[in-house]
């Protein structure tokens, strides 16, 4: 993936929020700047600059500054220096961003991956599974899942990260439980303070430790921990402290103030007003719709309340807490990502349940639970790819905009369920003509039809039906009669049934002069109908190109090339020119 760019200057590997995790490796490394100076001016510089620069965040003292915590970058590092030596030791620019750095930090994801995965197997083993049954829950939980996205698409984000580092939490805490020796300790406290520089609210993993605990815990083994591996706990904690003082040291440079807060102006969570049900349940990024594996994860709790209640207590208190937490995040659906990316942190925990669950059914029911997930993987790798061609949009997903791209992956679909910008909506504009097709007037015409409205003789209309053999419809005509063309815009509005989402029909608009055409686009239906097999409205609005020639026409029409047909009961075009 991070080859494919338009050329050499774009970024891919290291965007988004990506780029402000990774930020912190160019500035203190190459440049030692965290002023961004080398960023705010140098305007000339490369092209990826800008995508660095649009991370940078202007405080109120006028400092720039990026928002995100160092953590990530923390667990970049030694493939940054690697890349870094590389680089001056090749062709490639050593300047933080060019394609050695890029490929070390879709490298670094990569083994992350695997080791929080390892981890995961280790904890499987821990709690009883066989090799086999953890082996499958770790595939499972690895390939369906949105885990995946954030290993391959944006390995930059701090999900691959964290998932690593709490599996590592849990695995020391295991071994610190079987051998009691104080370096797993002290590892199990470091891990908890690098967690935390990484995410804060990721720490409520610290929650679910007792669910790794063979014995229930209790006030009188806490007291052993505490009194008998003194040594491992502080010196743990002192590494935690540290690192927690590199961030706010961090933050000081690059602001001229000691905070943990970066998000200036914002109520950081609504604790009375959580979204559990869409952080669950919605179609814009709910956990389960979009990683339903991890739903079925959850009936692993049965084997729990039956067998070890400790652990079940545990993991609901864990996951009630959580979903509270994080859905009352004042962006409780995390920008713009591939389903709850918030969740993929503690997948640890998934890959216990699904492993206690495959190993508590019999063998009918294990394998209709196994052919359940294998069907989760095979959605989970159709929308992986569906969110890599933009046809999954990154956000405002909704229950129609899902439906009408459930397993499509035609390039006709891309950008469909992207929110369609409406520059009419949004300018201040004169209407120079707006127009509207009576289909009852062209009757005449082969491709427009009668049809009943209501109760029979009570009403007659018409419109038109539009197919492959007959594709092109009645169009709105205007004429430019001025050469004031700066700012003009053209706003379709259409009725229409549209029978499925995949279909080859546009609406067209077609730009002559003399005979020959000198503009021409046109606009999918998919993206601007919402329901399909019945009747839509949809409305989009194009801008024009400047200093069209007077004397222009403009055609407005709906082109169908696909075999089956659409049926156009309304079409309106206004002509818009900014005030």
């Amino acid at each position: 993936k991070w080859m494919e760019r338009p050329d050499e200057t774009q970024i891919k590997t290291i965007e988004s929020d990506g780029m402000g995790y990774y930020l912190f490796l160019p500035s203190i490394f190459i440049y030692g700047d965290l002023q961004y100076a080398y960023l705010l001016d140098r305007r000339e510089g490369p092209a990826y600059f800008e995508s660095a620069r649009q991370k940078l965040i202007k405080g109120e003292n006028g400092h720039y500054f990026t928002r995100y915590y160092s953590g990530t970058a923390i667990m970049q590092l030694p493939f940054f220096l690697v890349a870094h030596t590389l680089s001056r030791l090749s062709d490639y620019p050593p300047d933080g961003f060019s394609i050695p750095y890029q490929l070390a930090i879709a490298l670094a994801a990569g083994f992350y991956l695997l080791l929080g995965l390892w981890f995961s197997y280790q904890l499987c083993l821990w709690i009883g599974v066989s090799p086999y049954v953890s082996a499958m829950a770790v595939l499972l939980v690895a390939t369906g899942t949105n885990l995946l996205n954030y290993a391959w698409k944006e390995p930059a984000f701090s999900h691959v990260y964290l998932f690593s580092a709490i599996a590592g939490l849990y695995y020391f805490w295991t071994r610190f439980l079987s051998q009691r020796q104080e370096i797993f300790l002290f590892i199990t406290v470091a891990l908890a303070g690098l967690i935390f520089i990484t995410r804060p609210t990721s720490v409520l993993a610290l929650l679910a430790l007792p669910f790794f605990m063979h014995q229930r815990p209790s006030i009188q083994l806490l007291k052993t921990i505490l009194l008998r591996h003194q040594k491992g706990i502080v010196l743990g904690g002192l590494v935690g402290v540290m690192l927690v003082c590199l961030q706010l040291f961090l933050y000081y440079l690059q602001t001229g103030q000691i905070s943990m807060v970066s998000y200036e102006g914002e109520q950081l969570f609504q604790f009375t007003r959580p979204a559990i049900y869409n952080f669950l349940m919605g179609f814009r990024k709910g956990w389960f719709v979009y990683t339903p594996l991890s739903a079925l994860a959850f009936f692993g709790l049965r084997h729990q309340w039956l067998k070890e209640r400790h652990r079940f207590y545990s993991v609901m208190v864990f996951y009630l807490i959580a979903f509270w937490v994080l859905s009352s995040w004042w962006n409780w659906w995390y920008g713009g990502s591939f389903g709850m990316r918030a969740m993929i942190d503690f997948y640890a925990i998934t890959i216990c349940l699904l492993a206690l669950l495959l190993t508590s059914l019999q063998k009918w029911a294990r394998l209709i639970v196994v052919l359940a997930s294998i069907f989760f993987v095979f959605l989970n790798t159709a929308q992986n790819l569906q969110y890599f061609r933009n046809i999954l949009y990154y956000d405002f997903m909704t229950e129609a905009k899902y439906s009408k791209i459930f397993l499509r992956g035609d390039k006709i679909m891309e950008w469909s369920t992207a929110p369609q910008y409406n520059p009419c909506a949004t300018i201040d504009y004169n209407t120079i003509a707006n127009q509207c097709i009576d289909f009852a007037l062209l009757h005449d015409r082969p491709s427009v039809k009668k049809f009943q409205i209501g109760h029979p003789h009570e009403s007659i209309g018409y419109h038109e039906i539009l197919n492959k053999k007959q594709p092109y419809g009645a169009s709105v005509n205007f004429k430019i009669e001025s050469d004031n063309t700066e700012s003009r815009s053209i706003s379709f509005f259409v009725s229409a049934i549209m029978p499925i989402p995949d279909m080859e029909a546009i609406a067209v608009i077609s730009i002559s002069k003399d005979a020959k055409t000198i503009y021409w686009y046109g606009e999918p239906l998919n993206r601007i109908f919402e329901e399909f097999g019945v009747p839509a409205t949809g409305e989009f609005c194009h801008t024009l190109p400047s200093a069209l020639p007077v004397g222009s026409e403009i055609n407005c029409y709906i082109l169908n090339l696909d075999p089956n047909s659409i049926k156009v009961f309304n079409l309106c075009v206004r002509h818009y020119e900014k005030k």
